[in-house]
């Protein structure tokens, strides 16, 4: 049995002035045999979970 994730950005930009964080919107596509749904997040590059760290 496999678990396949997919990470799609769906939008994104920068926020601040000085000290600048990317700052975006994504999908997360889970896909199994037993399983198909999609997942929204806000998300920022300084989150635990933020597949980009600057």
């Amino acid at each position: 049995m496999a678990i396949m994730v997919e990470l799609e950005g769906l939008s994104f930009k920068l926020i601040g002035a000085g000290y600048i964080v990317a700052h975006g919107f994504v999908q997360f596509k889970v896909s199994s045999s037993f399983l198909n749904k999609a997942y929204c997040s806000d998300m920022t590059d300084h989150d635990e979970d933020a597949p980009l760290e600057w």
